[in-house]
């Protein structure tokens, strides 16, 4: 309402500062919220002006008039306040649900390379690699201040007296939520993209934020869609180093072989390089997600 207008009216003061103090509320209330029913009223106040400044210009005693118009113009106030509320409380419903969904330091799950590495061997001789290898994520995560509990991309063939075949498949939380690098680059959507074969981004970054440099291979064992690479079934503990228990065979003392990715691949050459079977005493790297 124009401050002019209201100069020029003779209505009682009350009135015309009740009208005035509505309007300020509607003005304050956030652009866009709420349109269609902050318009109605909106037309409603104007609709109450036009009758106050028609029982001025009859020029007689509309008290009770008057009265009733300031009831209504309370009636709207609440209703104004009311959807201001609810604004706030949907806002806070938001940041909520994004706190769960994108949680920092990532806006997501972490994912990072390991920036230490590990010939093909880290695991335990009789428990099998992946608690091993998920030991190596976990430390360099808590080292590094970096929030969760992390996995490492790996899988095993499932060798007499282990864990059988187990993959990222069986073991990670299929999250709906993005994987993302210390740098917030997102590397997939969620788990289903992350599987499918070809990354938004190479996982090159490690758990302090630093581009890693050589060696860029990782150690994985692992098929693009998150299932075992098994290169020769009639020994598939030679993609997966004895299931990340050895670099030789302890019987026979031969070189034991496992599959590796590359860092700084998005293709599925991410986790499955062309190079193909590594000898399993290189010192290569590890992928670890936040589950």
């Amino acid at each position: 309402m124009n401050p002019t207008v209201l100069s020029r009216r003779k209505a009682p003061a009350l009135v015309w500062c009740c009208l005035w103090a509505l309007t300020l509320a509607v003005a304050a209330t956030p652009a866009g919220a709420q349109r269609l029913t902050l318009s109605e009223l909106q037309a409603q106040i104007d609709a109450l002006e036009a009758r106050a400044a028609a029982l001025e210009q009859q020029g007689s005693d509309q008290a009770q008039a008057l009265a009733d118009l300031q009831a209504q113009i309370d009636v709207l106030t609440v209703e104004l306040v009311a959807l201001e509320q609810q604004g706030a409380d949907q806002g806070d419903a938001i940041a909520d649900l994004e706190a769960v969904l994108f949680p920092p330091p990532c806006g997501g799950k972490c994912v990072f390379v390991t920036s230490t590495t590990h010939d093909g061997g880290f695991g335990d001789p009789f428990l099998g690699g992946l608690a091993g290898g998920d030991q190596i994520c976990n430390d360099l995560a808590t080292a590094a201040g970096l929030p969760g509990t992390y996995r490492a991309w790996l899988s095993t063939v499932g060798l007499v007296g282990l864990q059988g075949i187990t993959t990222p498949n069986d073991r990670f939380i299929k999250t709906i939520s993005p994987y993302r690098l210390l740098n917030g680059s997102t590397v997939a959507d969620n788990y289903a993209d992350l599987t499918d074969g070809s990354l938004q981004t190479n996982i090159d970054v490690d758990e302090t934020g630093a581009t890693i440099g050589a060696p860029f291979q990782v150690w994985t064992g692992t098929l693009p869609d998150g299932s075992t690479f098994i290169f020769n079934p009639a020994e598939p503990g030679n993609s997966t180093c004895d299931d990340w228990r050895f670099t030789t065979d302890p019987s026979s003392g031969t070189s034991v072989t496992g599959i590796a990715g590359d860092a700084r691949e998005s293709t599925s050459e991410w986790t499955t390089a062309s190079a193909g079977l590594q000898d399993c005493d290189n010192s290569f790297r590890l992928y670890c997600f936040q589950q």
